[in-house]
């Protein structure tokens, strides 16, 4: 299979799966009471469910795995700690939220300092990639299913998020170095 035709059969897969599992998604958060509702600071006029990236980043996620973006190992990790956090979102327990996301990221980084040294230069980058969006997401999540996150600590998060790209080599590269690794995470 050439290279196009695996990456419109990824996309395609993606908007499917996302789409496919929004639906249960948004029932299931509906249910669980974890809605925003109407406000003057807010574009909806009706009660609207949170949530709508866990549906597409899971998608996001088993897609990788499934088109051997991320190795099994480090896939299965994200998909089942992915999963886990998921439910505890959806059960409100909190504390195990926490201890989830931080274990699947630690878990991760793990893999790919450790585990994965032989990796490319490419796909090691994809991969310090990965481990910002999973920092991203946990951030949204919890922002989401639990209480909002302080500015000064998603700031932090986003900042760490940032700094996993250019701990990654996928920095800005108009600017000559070291300044291209602060514009970056700027």
């Amino acid at each position: 299979m050439n290279i196009y035709a695996l990456l419109i059969s990824g996309i395609f897969s993606g908007i499917v799966l996302s789409f496919l599992l929004t639906k249960e998604v948004i029932k299931k958060v509906i249910q669980c009471g974890i809605v925003d509702h109407p406000r003057e600071d807010r574009f909806h006029s009706e009660t609207t469910a949170l949530m709508g990236g866990i549906s597409i980043h899971y998608a996001f996620i088993l897609l990788l795995t499934l088109f051997n973006r991320i190795d099994w190992i480090p896939g299965l990790v994200l998909i089942l700690g992915v999963g886990a956090a998921n439910y505890f979102i959806l059960k409100k327990m909190r504390k195990q939220f926490i201890i989830t996301s931080m274990a699947v990221i630690l878990s991760y980084a793990i893999l790919i300092l450790l585990i994965h040294p032989s990796w490319d230069g490419i796909r090691m980058k994809f991969q310090w990639f990965v481990l910002g969006m999973e920092v991203l997401y946990f951030t949204g999540s919890y922002d989401d299913g639990f209480k909002p996150v302080t500015p000064l600590l998603k700031l932090g998060l986003q900042i760490i998020a940032a700094l996993c790209l250019t701990i990654g080599k996928k920095t800005i590269t108009f600017l000559p170095a070291p300044y291209h690794y602060f514009a970056t995470v700027i």
